[in-house]
């Protein structure tokens, strides 16, 4: 420290002490001066080093990318890099990045998110000219195409046509599989007209949409989608009851495998259905129908005469509207012998009013059944045994007619024609015949070890909807116990080699029922044990 007397005092320093004090502010404020000065030059210098820098790592980086083994990458490395490189666009609906307007003819990009999965695929065609040779040459990269058009979204309809034709001209020869979804308050365009210019190209075509939406396509010609393999049409609303006219593109689709409709209206189902006696369902391998309104079911069994390959049919409705009568209903057998999973469902119906067409049908090889509606029990076992008693390893009967007078009976007839079966369910209307005798009849009597002398030894899940008949905890605690799997160890060897030690659960909807079986102290017990281990459940409504 300079003067350590003045710094750490407050004494006036003499005349020659502050004349000299000045003498050395002075040469120390000229040595910043310089040293600021070299400070100066040397960071100019530096900006001049860092920006040469910049420019050669460029330079580097430029020259490298020429000699690059990408650049030398077979064209057919690189498509297969474009595919796994938007795989994550293909698979994953739920996260369509944004929107595309288009501008005087040019797709420009948006950022409305959610409109379309596309901006996966045409960012790799935009890298270099090379890149996008191999893009536009890569079918397989342009085959997906979604839209999601909110009542906000800015995506003109113009800009969905341009999307959807540059789509389906790049995906040939495949196809290009077009799922549209719009909003019934989007109101910048009708999109779906575009379908009669690219129909041809598209081999799945899956919409949701307003009812009144299908007003551009209205005589739309029969062999319009004459490469469409999978069509799934969603009507959300019943405003297309207004258009008139038919859709004959869609109803008479030549090559189609999978067909799903969802109507609320019948004019819906008469446009979008093929008329009786056509031929246009003969490649269906499956059909999933649900109107929530009426359906001419007699005319849809009648167009399934020619569908050798059908393999699974759902169909579902609030009611029949059998518009032709019965004069125009199938005489004799349908015979649907590839058919494996059969689904019927009547809401609304008169007493044993679906039972004919549960009846007429052949269905060999069927696997899965289920069953919603107005009918007796036996037309069950009628369908079961003209159809050579088919290996049905899924049953659900959810109601029948009420006055069937052996509920129990029918259901255990029914039962013995289904030796197979792994998951059962027991509806509401069928209740009062699941009774204790009923229970009895499942257990598994001690020593039974043949498969000839259990009932159902292959049954897996067993559902009984809310029970309206008397049931005992001790019944029911039998029929688990007889049938729950046995493990190594508990000295009763391997239980699940043996027939019927196979149930691994059983659901009880009983209201009440839970809480009346609490009062049976040793009963109980045994229930609440088997609901420790997860081998019965009680429904919430219990």
């Amino acid at each position: 420290m300079e003067f350590p007397h003045l710094s750490s005092t407050n004494h006036v320093p003499l005349e020659a002490e502050s004349q000299h004090i000045r003498a050395l502010v002075e040469t120390a404020e000229e040595e910043q001066n310089r040293v600021r000065q070299e400070l100066d030059e040397t960071r100019a210098k530096e900006r001049k080093l860092v920006e040469r820098d910049d420019a050669l790592t460029e330079r580097i980086r430029s020259l490298k990318a020429i000699v690059s083994a990408t650049r030398r990458m077979p064209p057919e490395i690189l498509s297969n890099i474009f595919l796994l490189a938007t795989q994550a666009a293909v698979e994953q609906e739920d996260r369509w990045e944004v929107d595309l307007v288009d501008s005087e003819g040019d797709l420009e990009w948006d950022d409305t998110r959610g409109a379309t999965n596309a901006r996966a695929f045409l960012r790799l065609s935009q890298v270099s000219s090379r890149w996008r040779a191999v893009a536009q040459t890569t079918s397989l990269l342009w085959r997906t195409l979604r839209f999601d058009l909110g009542p906000y979204c800015r995506l003109r309809g113009d800009g969905v046509v341009s999307l959807i034709m540059h789509f389906a001209h790049l995906s040939q020869p495949y196809g290009l599989q077009l799922a549209f979804k719009s909003h019934k308050q989007y109101t910048r365009g009708m999109p779906l007209a575009v379908l009669w210019s690219c129909g041809h190209q598209l081999a799945s075509l899956e919409l949701k949409v307003p009812g009144s939406l299908l007003a551009p396509l209205l005589g739309l010609p029969s062999r319009t989608f004459h490469k469409l393999k999978r069509l799934e049409i969603n009507l959300y609303d019943g405003t297309d009851s207004g258009l008139l006219g038919d859709i004959p593109g869609l109803a008479s689709a030549q090559h189609l495998e999978d067909l799903k409709l969802v109507m609320r209206s019948t004019t819906s189902a008469e446009r979008l259905l093929p008329a009786p006696n056509s031929s246009s369902w003969n490649t269906l391998r499956t059909l999933d129908i649900c109107s929530h309104s009426g359906l001419n079911l007699g005319g849809v069994y009648l167009s399934l005469q020619s569908c050798h390959s059908l393999q699974q049919l759902a169909l579902s409705m609030e009611e029949v509207d059998d518009l032709l009568g019965p004069e125009a209903r199938i005489k004799g057998v349908l015979r649907l012998e590839q058919l494996v999973s059969f689904t019927l469902q009547i809401d609304y119906g008169l007493d044993d009013e679906m039972a004919p067409f549960i009846t007429m049908l052949f269905a060999p090889q069927l696997t899965a059944l289920s069953l919603k509606g107005s009918f007796l029990v036996g037309a069950v076992v009628e369908f079961l045994e003209h159809s050579n008693k088919p290996p049905i390893s899924t049953l659900r009967l959810e109601s029948c007619v009420r006055e069937d007078t052996d509920l129990r009976g029918a259901l255990l007839n029914v039962l013995r024609c289904v030796p197979l079966v792994e998951t059962l369910a027991l509806g509401l209307q069928l209740s009062p015949g699941v009774d204790d005798t009923f229970l009895r009849a499942l257990t598994i009597l001690p020593g039974g070890s043949d498969t000839s002398e259990v009932f159902l030894p292959a049954m897996r899940t067993l559902d009984i909807a809310k029970c309206a008949a008397p049931l005992t905890a001790r019944a029911a605690a039998d029929m688990v116990e007889s049938r729950q799997v046995l493990h190594v160890g508990t000295g009763l060897g391997n239980g699940g080699h043996l027939p019927g030690r196979c149930l691994t659960g059983i659901t009880l909807s009983g209201p009440r029922l839970r809480r009346g079986w609490m009062h049976d102290g040793a009963a109980w017990s045994r229930i609440a044990a088997l609901e420790g281990t997860g081998i019965l459940h009680f429904s919430s409504s219990s």
